[in-house]
C-alpha cells in the first residue's frame, strides 16, 4: 500500500504465511459471522449472495462497516488479501484503533488487493471511506463498493518487519 501507516514488508529470510484467522468466512457466506457498524440510515451495509455490499441510502452521514473481533494479535504482522468487486467511488480502509490503512491503492479501484498490516488492537475492520484527496476529505459517503474473498493470514517465520514512517510525498527528486 502506498498508505504511510502501511508500510512495507521486508522479507530477510523464510517468511511464511500461517492460516487464514477468519477461517474462510471472509467469503462471505455467513452473514453472522460478521459485526455490522456504523448502519445509521437503511441497511447501509448488508452481506448477502456471498458478497459485503457497502450501499447508500440516501442520508450521507455514516461510512458503514463490518469487524470481526479477538482474532488479530497485537504486534503481529499480517497478509490480508480482498477482492473489491464493485466500486463507485470510494476508498476501502482497514482499521480498528490504528493503524488507518488504505487496502485500496485509488479511488474508484476494482481487483484483488494485497496488503501487509501490524494492527495495535485485536478486532478486524472493513470500511469504505470516500475522500477525494489525503488533506480535503470528504463525509458524504455516498458511494458504493463490494468486497467479497478477504482472508487474512499472520506472516510468520524469518525476520521479516515493517517500514511505517514514510509514504510516496516523502521523496522529492528522482532518489530518497
Amino acid at each position: 500500500t502506498d498508505d504511510a501507516e502501511g508500510g512495507i514488508i521486508c522479507d530477510m529470510n523464510d517468511v511464511s504465511l500461517g492460516s487464514d484467522v477468519l477461517g474462510g468466512k471472509g467469503d462471505m457466506s455467513d452473514a453472522s459471522y460478521w459485526e455490522l457498524l456504523n448502519t445509521t440510515g437503511t441497511n447501509q451495509i448488508e452481506i448477502t449472495g456471498g458478497v459485503c455490499n457497502f450501499k447508500f441510502d440516501g442520508s450521507n452521514d455514516t461510512n458503514g462497516a463490518i469487524r470481526k473481533q479477538s482474532i488479530l494479535t497485537i504486534g503481529k504482522m499480517y497478509r490480508i488479501d480482498m477482492d473489491v468487486t464493485a466500486n463507485s467511488g470510494c476508498y476501502i480502509y482497514l482499521d480498528e484503533g490504528g493503524p488507518y490503512v488504505k487496502a485500496t491503492p485509488t479511488i474508484g479501484y476494482t481487483g484483488s488487493v494485497t496488503l501487509f498490516w501490524q494492527p495495535t488492537v485485536t478486532h478486524l475492520r472493513i470500511y469504505r471511506w470516500e475522500n477525494v484527496g489525503p488533506e480535503d476529505p470528504v463525509f458524504s459517503y455516498n458511494e458504493t463498493a463490494t468486497i467479497d474473498n478477504v482472508v487474512v493470514r499472520e506472516v510468520t517465520g524469518g525476520n521479516h518487519g515493517s517500514m511505517v514512517n514514510m509514504n510516496p510525498a516523502d521523496f522529492e527528486g528522482d532518489t530518497p
